[in-house]
């Protein structure tokens, strides 16, 4: 998820009208507004970073899940976060200590609602798999810590049924889902993670039959 384990986006919320009376500075200030002339409380763009300062930030832990139903559909979420698509599979980040594949299980519950009792862990990627943001995303994500994520992936089988997707969790990630045929994922994903889904699918291509 986004914040507690998410790409990775920036989000920027709709502009809202306030009184300059009623809103102390250093309160909007310090959550990363500004207040303009007109009373438009505006997101504060993070400052540009260089491509060689970007290039020396690391890499964010992270977890993605390849969810497969019994036809061979892959699960894929329509982020909240965005005015087109941009569809993706269930991911997160990895928290302090904890091991990746509880962390990938915890993701889709977060993300779908589906519990670990619902699916079966087939296969995992043998290493991390990373990708990077847009440069001008890199300073407005994770407050501008990370060039971009690192990513185990699961491939999990789904033996659950469609009334146990529920996007109404308590951080919603995803404004819409949908079964996609393999060979329509990549198609459908945000240009720069494209490369990722690749490796994902062709890590997994010998297992679609069986998950």
């Amino acid at each position: 998820m986004y914040g507690t384990g998410q790409f990775c986006a920036a989000v920027h919320p709709k502009p809202a009208v306030l009184s300059r009376t009623t809103l102390r500075k250093p309160i909007y200030m310090a959550a990363g507004f500004v207040l303009t002339p007109v009373g438009l409380l505006l997101p504060r763009k993070a400052p540009d970073m260089t491509p060689d300062e970007i290039a020396q930030l690391p890499y964010r832990p992270c977890v993605g899940v390849m969810l497969v139903n019994a036809d061979g559909h892959v699960f894929v979420g329509q982020r909240r976060d965005r005015d087109q698509d941009a569809w993706q599979m269930p991911q997160g980040g990895v928290e302090k200590g904890e091991h990746a594949e509880v962390a990938a299980l915890r993701e889709l519950e977060e993300e779908t609602g589906i519990p670990p009792s619902s699916v079966t862990v087939v296969a995992q990627t043998e290493g991390w798999l990373p990708y990077d943001l847009p440069v001008d995303l890199v300073p407005n994500i994770w407050k501008g810590q990370f060039r971009g994520q690192e990513q185990k992936w699961f491939l999990l089988r789904f033996h659950g049924s469609d009334d146990e997707i529920n996007l109404d969790t308590e951080h919603p990630e995803f404004s819409d889902w949908r079964w996609l045929p393999v060979h329509d994922l990549v198609d459908n994903i945000v240009p720069f993670k494209r490369e990722v889904y690749t490796a994902v699918v062709n890590a997994f291509a010998d297992h679609f039959a069986n998950a």
